[in-house]
């Protein structure tokens, strides 16, 4: 049961069990846990003298569950904001300061996505932003190739 972390209650119940019985094996089968972490449990009460977990690894979130509520109401107030502009809201509304890419993955976690770009006129002067395949279909009936 890997990432799973057992309650303090469990961790004393089967170090109790432990003083009675010698075998990591048969404690873990009483309990319903691994052998292994029966092992483990009995090693880091040596080390420590605490049967409490192990906090996992890796930092804290720089945006937390706060921050994630701040930036859910930046996006829905401005679905057109760049991610800089984002990530300067968002230290001006009560968040620390943070990159475009941690304002990009925080998005990502949260399921939010931005606007590619505000809404545009087409142009009829720049050719890309013009109707795709227009002249090539003409070239295409008069018989010659694009150059």
């Amino acid at each position: 049961m890997g990432g799973m972390s057992y309650s303090l209650d469990l961790r004393k119940k089967v170090l109790v069990a432990l003083e009675a019985e010698s075998s990591s094996n048969v404690v873990a089968a009483r309990f319903g846990v691994s052998g292994s972490f029966v092992r483990k449990l009995r090693a880091r009460v040596r080390e420590t003298g605490e049967p409490e977990a192990i906090p996992p690894p890796g930092k804290a979130r720089i945006v937390d569950s706060n921050g994630e509520a701040i930036m859910r109401d930046l996006v829905d107030d401005r679905p057109d904001a760049t991610l800089g502009k984002l990530a300067s809201l968002f230290r001006r509304h009560g968040g620390r300061k943070i990159s475009e890419t941690t304002t990009w993955r925080t998005l990502r976690r949260m399921g939010l996505s931005l606007k590619k770009r505000p809404f545009t006129q087409r142009s009829a002067i720049d050719p890309m932003l013009s109707s795709p395949g227009k002249n090539s279909k003409s070239k295409a009936r008069s018989g010659t190739l694009p150059g």
